[in-house]
């Protein structure tokens, strides 16, 4: 368990996350350090890491953990993620499909004046869609996954190819020599 405060938990995500040169280690390592700020209520931390697994951003893409990560920012307010989680209910990635739902989380992030919401809610109104609250068993999924865990196949992963990259020079440095 850290003792870093949440903000400084994201940054140290992003230095992590965003380091040059990158390595399966560094990324886990951020991500680790996100989902400490994410846990602990940070809404940035909450939005970031639903964008994250939504467009597969250094990861396996995982609809079913973006709208985890996108539902917590919702719950706080953060518009971003209430605008995010109902594109993927709308689109029924990593939650089942629900328009309504998809309604209601666009009509709150057109409260806060999200600058597509508008648009994207009246276009499912025109069609009759009324918006309605997710019911308990319509939330996404929590994750019991610990960020440690995501380091063991990143680690597997950087092996292969670290071997791969051992092999191929070992294989040019032998066709190289007379």
């Amino acid at each position: 368990t850290s003792t870093l405060n949440p903000g400084a938990e994201y940054d140290l995500g992003d230095k992590y996350f965003f380091s040059n040169p990158v390595t399966p280690q560094k990324l886990a390592e951020g991500i680790m350090h996100y989902r400490a700020a994410a846990d602990a209520g940070f809404v940035t931390a909450q939005k970031v890491l639903g964008g994250i697994y939504e467009r597969g951003i250094r990861v396996t893409k995982d609809y079913a953990e973006a709208a985890h990560w996108y539902y917590m920012g919702a719950e706080q307010g953060d518009k971003d993620s209430q605008f995010a989680l109902a594109t993927l209910y709308e689109d029924g990635h990593g939650v089942p499909k629900n328009l309504a739902i998809a309604v209601y989380w666009y009509q709150k992030a057109e409260q806060q004046e999200h600058t597509l919401a508008s648009t994207y809610r009246k276009r499912l109104t025109d069609i009759g869609v009324r918006a309605q609250a997710p019911e308990p068993t319509q939330l996404p999924p929590t994750t019991t996954e610990y960020p440690s865990l995501l380091l063991e196949p990143m680690l597997v992963q950087a092996a292969q190819v670290e071997a791969s990259a051992s092999q191929t020079h070992v294989e040019e440095t032998r066709t190289q020599q007379p």
